[in-house]
């Protein structure tokens, strides 16, 4: 938001919600970069067994479209009100025998930047 300098979330033509200014007061001129995170919580951190706790529909990224849950048609505003889609796009997973995330290509030619993510938590590759 140029004038207001809030920060909203759009979901294909439905705005989701935005946050206030005053609450992110350091990007009310932009930012330089953009994060997407997940996280699923144990109270028992690094301890073993791992949590049940699916992420995401509880398949890993590998096992398909039809199977992972995914984000897809990634976009960002630019400094210039412009829709772009972000060039660069870093993934990692703190247990990766866990939960799994895959950068997707663009072989159904309409995904544009996406990913899957996701995973059944505590099985026999994840003790």
């Amino acid at each position: 938001d140029v004038e207001g300098g809030h920060w909203w979330l759009q979901l294909d033509d439905e705005l989701v919600g935005y946050w206030l200014s005053t609450l992110v007061p350091r990007l009310s001129q932009g930012a330089s970069r953009v994060t997407w995170g997940g996280e699923i919580f144990d109270g028992r951190r690094w301890r073993r067994p791992h949590t049940k706790t699916q992420m995401g529909s509880g398949h890993f990224p590998g096992e398909g479209l039809s199977r992972s849950s995914y984000f897809s048609n990634i976009k960002i505003v630019d400094h210039n009100q412009l829709l772009r889609t972000p060039q660069v796009l870093g993934t990692s997973a703190s247990e990766p025998h866990c939960y799994g995330i895959q950068k997707l290509g663009d072989a159904r030619g309409n995904l544009n930047l996406a990913f899957a993510y996701g995973g059944p938590g505590l099985g026999p590759g994840c003790p």
